[in-house]
């Protein structure tokens, strides 16, 4: 409606096994798994906001994703950002850190975090339940 139009950053790294040792010592094609899995999620947004009329340009990038997502966002200048949480909550936060809370740090202009669906399911459960106590 604002004629704004879509961004789409995917960003896509290495999987670790135990210990910090690359998969790709394990499984060479892990590498290819990881990098095709971020362009076709990235397409298949493009193709849905392509559908609905939206002008889109994807970008997929290599690395840490809260880096990589900011750098996009201080190279394109955006309004806004908008990404999604993936809910493993506050133990997995601590594990394996929030690229949602990092990117709210430290991107150059506003971001809003839109929960996944465990979460929001998680939330919508907890206020039903404070309404009938």
């Amino acid at each position: 409606m604002t004629g704004d139009a879509l961004l789409v950053v995917t960003v896509w790294r290495e999987l670790r096994a135990d210990f910090g040792i690359p998969i790709t010592a394990i499984f060479p094609d892990a590498v290819d798994i990881e990098r095709d899995h971020a362009r076709d999620l990235a397409n298949d947004v493009a193709a849905r906001a392509a559908a609905a009329g939206v002008a889109v340009e994807t970008i997929i990038r290599h690395g840490s994703p809260s880096r990589e997502i900011c750098d996009a966002a201080a190279e394109h200048q955006p309004r806004l950002v908008v990404m999604g949480t993936n809910g493993w909550g506050r133990v997995g936060q601590v594990l394996f850190g929030s690229v949602s809370e990092s990117v709210l740090h430290h991107a150059p202009c506003p971001v809003l975090v839109v929960p996944g669906d465990e979460e929001q399911a998680s939330r919508t459960e907890h206020i039903r339940r404070r309404r009938n106590d």
